[in-house]
Formats: structure tokens, sequence, C-alpha cells
């Protein structure tokens, strides 16, 4: 969904220099990691991802891989609930920080609407460009900022997700049931 496309940038990139594993695109071998264990937990969580946080330290090679995602509205809004979950269980004070310093930043916005218009435009285009992408869609960081702090508030409120056209309920870190 093109609206919230600057969300997307500004999760990307604290991930990207905070060399944190994300979206499918890590390499290592397997004795770097204990492969028995990590395969019997591999059963137990929605996300790989977070259970490679668990195992691997990551150094970004800085090539930035784009996975196209789509969908309908639905699926843009469960998306974020499931990346929210992820980040909630596995790094509790970064979410909570996200959330509280995104807050400010909203205030900031309605009190001072065309300086922050421009401010995040400008460091949208900043973040697209650090990582290697050329998006139209950060004019829109502006409106998209009003958008992701009531849907992260709701992310993290939820008690389940649609991925894969599953409901799952997450009920901790490595404790995740298909509910429908």
């Amino acid at each position: 969904m093109t609206a919230v496309s600057p969300l997307v940038s500004a999760g990307s990139l604290p991930l990207s220099l905070g060399d944190q594993i994300w979206g499918g695109s890590v390499l290592f071998e397997r004795g770097d990691i204990n492969e028995a264990a990590f395969l019997d937990e591999l059963r137990r969580p929605v996300s790989d991802d977070g259970l490679l946080m668990e195992y691997l330290q990551v150094k970004n090679v800085g090539r930035t891989h784009i996975v196209p995602i789509g969908g309908s509205i639905h699926e843009a809004v469960e998306r974020p609930v499931r990346w929210a979950q992820i980040l909630r269980w596995h790094f509790p004070g970064t979410i909570a920080g996200t959330w509280l310093v995104s807050l400010l930043v909203l205030a900031g916005a309605i009190l001072a609407p065309l300086p922050a218009a421009v401010a995040l435009t400008v460091l949208h285009l900043a973040v697209n460009e650090v990582l290697g992408v050329r998006r139209w869609t950060a004019i829109l960081a502006y409106p998209a900022l009003f958008v992701f702090v009531p849907l992260l508030l709701y992310a993290l409120a939820r008690r389940t997700f649609v991925w894969g056209g599953r409901r799952y309920r997450w009920r901790g870190k490595f404790d995740v049931a298909v509910v429908e």
C-alpha cells in the first residue's frame, strides 16, 4: 500500500544500520549456529527472522534487497501487526521507544505542520538514499506519520494477527498458536 511506504523505509533503516536480521536476506554457515537446537526451535515461532536474531550476530554488507509487498488494505494492516509483535517479543524496549519517539514526532507535526512536513519528506528522501531506493512515496512521509502512530498502538494491542491466510495468537516469545 503506497500510503504507508515511508513507514517501511523508516522501519528498514534502523534494521539495516543496526545489523538486524529481517526480510529473509541473511547468509550464514551452519557452523555459525547450534543447528540442532535451531531446527528444534524453528518449529515454535512464526518468525524465522526473530529466531535467527537469537542465534546470530550479523553485519550488514550494504546491499539492499527489495522485496515487493502488495495486497489488500487488510493485508497492509496485518503486516505491521505481525512486525510489531515480532519486535514486542524480541526487542520490547525498542518497540516501546519507537512508539514514544513517534508519538513525540506526531505532536511536533501537529504543532508545526509545514516545518514537520518538509523535515519528514527530506528525512525520508535521505533514508531512501541510504537504503539505495528511489521512491516518490517519500512525499507521503508527513501523512504516513498520522497513520503510523495509531497503527503501531493498534498492532501492539492486538492479540492475533493474520499471516499467510492463517490467524495466529502470539502468547509468548516462542509460544504461537494457530487460531483458525
